[in-house]
């Protein structure tokens, strides 16, 4: 409010607070985002840019509210300002203002809890690079957003991007290996598309289109992929969501299958392991689950742990092309399993009575034999062994 002034009961604040009350419960990890203060409609009393001292205390002071104060340890990362090569559109006061939020959180004691994350930058790769030669000691992780046209998706464009994007990372910054690199903001755009409206979502075709780029990002070496955006009710008035918006009776939309399957069956902590495929129409994402939780033995005073085998794995694959497409998916060693297997295609895609997928088939498969998956024209299959 200024003059040192804060207000933690706002509307705006219970509303933060009813998402990050989620996040906690469910265990998701939060990239909390500060939308920046030099467009007019952000400025707030006492500070005049992103490069003010006051900039970064103000969000030191709030942070410190949320992790210690409200008890929020689901937030795991923060950015500061979204987009700031389109928002603040100066590399230099850009940079002083990370470099004062991280003195902040050296001071609140936040080091330790919320890592840093950049450069969020949007139609502007120069900041991207810059971040990795000129932050690398600030940040503790990259990301980065990007919108793309269908034939980009079609011709294989997204891999060689995101490929090019983290190798410079490796490159220039020796940590970079340890470092998150997200795609923290994504979605497939074109004809009458905005940064508000989008009618693409609505119709199949979007379904195949970002099941598509997920799997070139994530083979490219992407630790995460976030689309844009979750539901029509985020933001009055736009249409970029999974669903419509209340008024509009929270409708499903087509691409809620293809990623809601992706987020259900490939966790955190999911290795993606690369697969050629001779067929130019085909993108596959195999990934391999994260092994069992650690087992308690209770019969005892002592505690004792036991590494579960692997979980068991997920394949999805993307059909581009006009005609259906077989491959066989083979693990050397591996065990019979039972693979649920979810077809999203023009013809068929099950659902139960809430439109939440179902699978079409569920086999026990001798993995280490293989199993032979059929792929309708233009889909969408999954194959795991997720529950």
């Amino acid at each position: 409010k200024g003059n040192n002034q804060y207000d933690w009961d706002t509307p705006e604040m219970r509303s933060l607070y009813r998402h990050l009350d989620l996040c906690q419960e469910r265990g998701i990890s939060v990239i909390l985002t500060d939308w920046g203060v030099e467009p007019q409609w952000l400025q707030a009393p006492g500070i005049r840019n992103v490069g003010d001292p006051k900039y970064a205390e103000v969000i030191g002071t709030y942070m410190k509210h949320l992790i210690e104060r409200k008890g929020y340890n689901s937030i795991k990362y923060f950015i500061m300002v979204n987009e700031p090569n389109l928002e603040v559109r100066e590399w230099n006061r850009w940079k002083s203002g990370v470099q004062n939020v991280e003195a902040q959180f050296q001071k609140h004691g936040l080091s330790k809890k919320v890592t840093l994350m950049g450069s969020d930058q949007s139609a502007g790769d120069a900041w991207h690079f810059m971040a990795v030669d000129q932050l690398q000691s600030t940040l503790g992780a990259y990301d980065k957003h990007s919108y793309v046209t269908e034939p980009l998706v079609r011709r294989g464009r997204v891999y060689d991007y995101y490929r090019e994007m983290w190798q410079y990372a490796l490159k220039n910054d020796p940590r970079a290996f340890k470092k998150p690199m997200i795609v923290a903001d994504y979605g497939v755009t074109g004809a009458g598309a905005s940064s508000s409206q989008n009618p693409l979502t609505a119709g199949y075709d979007y379904g195949v289109w970002m099941a598509d780029y997920a799997i070139q990002a994530a083979n490219a070496g992407s630790w995460s992929v976030l689309s844009w955006m979750l539901d029509d009710n985020s933001h009055a008035g736009f249409t970029w969501g999974m669903w419509q918006s209340k008024k509009e009776g929270l409708a499903l939309k087509p691409w809620f299958y293809t990623w809601s399957l992706l987020s259900r069956t490939v966790p955190p902590g999911s290795k993606i392991v690369r697969v050629a495929t001779a067929n130019p129409s085909l993108r596959v994402l195999a990934a391999q689950l994260p092994p069992a939780t650690s087992e308690t033995n209770a019969a005892n005073s002592k505690v004792t742990k036991r590494q579960k085998p692997v979980a068991g794995w997920t394949f999805c694959v993307v059909n581009r092309g006009q005609n259906a497409a077989t491959l066989k998916l083979k693990i050397p060693g591996g065990k019979t399993a039972t693979l649920n297997r979810y077809v999203y295609s023009r013809s068929a895609s099950a659902t139960n009575a809430d439109g939440l997928p179902v699978p079409a088939s569920s086999i026990a498969t001798d993995l280490a034999q293989g199993a032979e998956i059929t792929c309708p024209p233009d889909s969408v299959v999954y194959v795991t062994t997720q529950d």
